[in-house]
C-alpha cells in the first residue's frame, strides 16, 4: 500500500552520537549536520558505557512536546497506523502508545516496530515517566509489535526490556535476531534484504 509517514524530531538540540557521525559525514553536509534530542543527557563516568548516559530532568516536557506534535500531525492526516523507531526512537515510539493507551485520545497507532531500541530516559522506576491521569506506563497491551535485535549491539540489555514492554497476550509480538550491532538494519547484504523484507510483510499486514 502506499503509505504516508510523519518524521518525528525532538526538540532539544545535542551532538550527533559518535556511532552515527560517519554516517552523517557521508551523507550530509556540514550545515546540515545537526540533531535533535528529546531530553537532556547527563553523563555518568562511573557507570558502564551501556547506562552512561542518564536523562536530564526535562524528559516529561520533552515527551509532551513530542505527544502534541504527534496529536496534531495525527488530526491533520487523519490518524498513523504504526510507529517505526531506531534506538531512542523506538523508546519515544512506546512513551508515546503508551499515552495514547493512558488518554483519552489516540494517533491511530495499533503495531509498531522497534530497531535496535531500548528503554531510556523516559521512564522512571516502575515504566511511568509522568504522574497524574493519563500518565503512560508499561507494558502496552493489544499493540503488535516487530523487534530486531542486534547480537552485538552494546545496548542488547536494553533492547531485551523493550520486548518485555509489549504483552504478548491476543497479539503478535515477534523478535529477529541478527549478528550486527547498534545499526537499524544488519551492515552484511543477505542479512539486511531479509530483515527489510520481514519488516516490510509486518508493516503491510497491519496496514488492512
Amino acid at each position: 500500500p502506499e503509505l504516508d509517514f510523519f518524521f518525528l524530531e525532538g526538540h532539544l538540540p545535542a551532538e550527533v552520537a559518535p556511532e552515527a557521525l560517519g554516517t552523517w559525514r557521508v551523507a550530509l553536509k556540514p550545515q546540515q549536520r545537526r540533531a535533535w534530542q528529546y531530553f537532556t543527557l547527563c553523563r555518568d563516568e562511573g557507570a558502564e558505557p551501556a547506562n552512561r548516559w542518564k536523562a536530564g530532568h526535562d524528559a516529561a516536557e520533552g515527551f509532551q512536546h513530542v505527544w502534541e506534535e504527534a496529536l496534531r500531525e495525527s488530526r491533520l492526516a487523519g490518524g498513523f497506523y504504526a510507529s517505526v523507531g531506531f534506538s531512542q526512537g523506538a523508546n519515544v515510539a512506546a512513551a508515546l502508545l503508551a499515552k495514547q493507551a493512558a488518554s483519552h485520545e489516540t494517533l491511530g497507532l495499533r503495531c509498531s516496530v522497534n530497531l535496535c531500541g531500548g528503554i531510556w530516559g523516559f521512564w522512571s522506576d516502575g515504566c511511568s515517566m509522568v504522574t497524574g491521569e493519563s500518565a503512560p506506563s508499561l507494558p502496552l497491551r493489544g499493540v503488535a509489535s516487530l523487534h530486531i535485535l542486534g547480537l552485538t549491539d552494546p545496548y542488547l540489555a536494553q533492547s531485551k526490556s523493550l520486548v518485555e514492554g509489549y504483552a504478548p497476550e491476543n497479539c503478535e509480538r515477534r523478535v529477529l535476531e541478527h549478528s550486527g550491532g547498534h545499526t537499524p538494519f544488519p551492515l552484511e547484504r543477505p542479512q539486511r534484504e531479509e530483515i527489510m523484507d520481514e519488516v516490510s510483510k509486518f508493516l503491510k499486514k497491519y496496514a488492512e
